[in-house]
């Protein structure tokens, strides 16, 4: 009994560190992230200072940034985007499994509808039912 409690002491541990680990590398690429794009800024506002045309742009970007309107409407786009992907992605999975259950009945092996479908064995075989 002692001896289980040791291990999922140790595996807790080694799982504890592995995440702080994680957050640590993300907190660091974040950070890079963050001097990147402060560096990219200030390359951007001497781009803009030699160019009317430049700043005008981005003086536009700056305003409709700061609008909240703008703002929803493009978190609203970016919302639908996502769920448009989502179902796309469900449409792919389906037809990848009505292509494995033609396959099946036209009598392929398992194995080869795993070939060709990239579908698991386990899947292909609740398809096959």
């Amino acid at each position: 009994m002692k001896s289980r409690m040791r291990e999922n002491c140790t595996c807790g541990s080694v799982r504890g560190s592995r995440q702080a680990a994680h957050e640590l590398n993300t907190l660091r690429g974040v950070s890079r992230l963050s001097t990147r794009l402060v560096e990219m800024s200030q390359e951007l506002k001497e781009f803009a200072s030699k160019d009317v045309g430049f700043r005008q742009f981005c003086d536009l970007f700056e305003r409709a940034a700061s609008d909240p309107d703008v703002q929803s409407d493009y978190m609203n786009w970016i919302v639908t985007r996502m769920r448009e992907e989502d179902m796309l992605q469900g449409a792919r999975e389906e037809g990848i499994e009505e292509v494995a259950m033609n396959m099946l009945q036209a009598g392929m092996a398992p194995e080869a509808v795993k070939e060709l479908t990239g579908l698991s064995l386990e899947r292909i075989s609740e398809l096959s039912k």
